[in-house]
C-alpha cells in the first residue's frame, strides 16, 4: 500500500493559492499552517537557522508531531465565495463613493 501524501505549506501572500487548488484538484491532502505557528515549532525544537532546506525539513517534522488538519474542496469552494463577496462589497462602496462625487 502506497505511503500517504500530506502538503504542508505556510500562507505566502496568497502565491499558495494555485498550489492549494492543484493539489485539492489531484485529492492529495494540503494543509495551510500559519507561519508563527512553525516559528514557535522550530523554537521549541531549538531550530534558529532559516534556509529553504530547514524549512522544508522543520514542515516536514511539523506535519508529523502536529498533524495538521486538511483542506477540503468545500472550504476552498467557500473561501473563494468569501473573496468574492468582499471584492463585490469593495465596489459597491467605490460605486456609492463616485455616485456621490457625481452629485456634489
Amino acid at each position: 500500500m502506497p505511503a500517504s501524501v500530506q502538503v504542508i505549506c505556510e500562507p505566502s501572500g496568497g502565491y499558495e493559492r494555485a498550489l492549494i487548488r492543484a493539489l485539492v484538484g489531484a485529492k492529495l491532502k494540503i494543509s495551510l499552517v500559519p507561519a508563527n505557528r512553525v516559528r514557535q515549532f522550530a523554537r521549541a525544537k531549538g531550530i534558529l537557522a532559516k534556509t529553504d532546506r530547514i524549512d522544508a525539513k522543520l514542515l516536514c517534522a511539523f506535519g508529523e508531531a502536529m498533524q495538521p488538519g486538511t483542506i477540503s474542496a468545500s472550504q476552498l469552494e467557500q473561501q473563494h465565495l468569501r473573496e468574492l463577496e468582499s471584492q463585490r462589497r469593495h465596489l459597491t462602496h467605490l460605486l456609492v463613493m463616485e455616485q456621490n462625487r457625481a452629485r456634489g
